[in-house]
């Protein structure tokens, strides 16, 4: 029985979203201290880093 050509459990798809999911945590942590600028640039910042980890 021949696979299905698109198929979003295939092993090269998960371990993708798997690395991309670690990426994001890693750079965020990195990133976290590092934002320079005024009290607001700060909140805006952190507030979409924390988004895009979500």
């Amino acid at each position: 029985m021949p696979r299905d050509p698109i198929s979003l459990t295939r092993d090269y798809l998960v371990h993708a979203v798997i690395a991309v999911a670690v990426a994001t945590v890693v750079v965020t942590l990195v990133a976290w201290n590092s934002v320079r600028g005024p009290r607001p640039v700060h909140l805006f910042t952190r507030l979409f880093t924390i988004g895009i980890v979500r």
